[in-house]
């Protein structure tokens, strides 16, 4: 654990004194322009920041094409997951992940993060006997799906229920959100960029999340899983077949 400043989203750590990149507290892997501008969106995390901006952060004072700027995003993908930076057509790019800033004085005493759950800005009201409902299911099964008319506020009772249940899963309670997804094939993805992973030769993603998790405690809740069903049930079978503490919350 370091005790310098750090971002952290997912299971990534970026660390801007060292300029290292850490997934799953191993280094990663990142050519020093590609570091210039992760740093330059991951510090400006869910707003647009503009192509000019970047060009001017990552190449000052230096003329280059627009190719060299996507080029250095698809090297990012590779390392981080192909929903993990957004284009904003004809404008710039936008950093998908929550990110948390762990300022130098904090850095050393911070635990590990366990989750990657939005905070909440509202309270929570109501809804009482179904929150113990699902919390009972989920200690008795390892799939559970919510489901119920759009906007009746399933993602928001999820996100309820697990946060609730942080010290139920020792490894952890992972949000994977699928909304923006318009590839099913990209599923697993998805779920590997969240838990940060990257895909290995010779092996699928899913081979390669289950592998990671081994014999780990921890929630997986699939947002907005409506439009991805076949991808998703696909994904559910294959890791808890592999996985026997896997949950997921669907």
């Amino acid at each position: 654990m370091t005790s310098a400043a750090c971002y952290r989203f997912g299971h990534f750590e970026l660390q801007p004194d060292e300029r290292r990149l850490l997934g799953a507290g191993a280094p990663m892997a990142v050519r020093p322009r590609a570091f210039d501008l992760l740093l330059a969106l991951v510090e400006r995390a869910g707003h647009l920041v503009t192509k000019d901006e970047l060009h001017e952060r990552v190449w000052p004072k230096v003329i280059v094409e627009e190719n060299t700027l996507r080029a250095q995003v698809a090297l990012l993908r590779k390392i981080l997951g192909p929903e993990v930076i957004a284009t904003v057509s004809g404008q710039g790019y936008r950093f998908s992940l929550e990110v948390t800033y762990v300022g130098a004085a904090l850095a050393t005493a911070a635990a590990t993060p366990k989750h990657n759950l939005p905070h909440q800005l509202t309270s929570f009201i109501g809804r009482e006997k179904e929150i113990v409902e699902l919390k009972e299911l989920l200690g008795t099964t390892r799939l559970l799906t919510l489901i119920g008319t759009g906007g009746c506020g399933k993602t928001r009772l999820a996100l309820q229920v697990a946060g609730n249940l942080l010290e139920s899963y020792p490894d952890g309670v992972w949000l994977v959100e699928l909304a923006t997804l318009a590839e099913p094939r990209l599923v697993p993805q998805t779920v590997a960029a969240v838990l940060g992973l990257k895909e290995q030769q010779g092996r699928s993603l899913t081979q390669t999340i289950s592998e990671h998790l081994g014999s780990k405690h921890l929630l997986l809740v699939l947002d907005n899983a409506e439009h991805l069903l076949a991808a998703c049930a696909e994904f559910a079978h294959a890791a808890l077949r592999r996985y026997a503490q896997l949950v997921i919350l669907v």
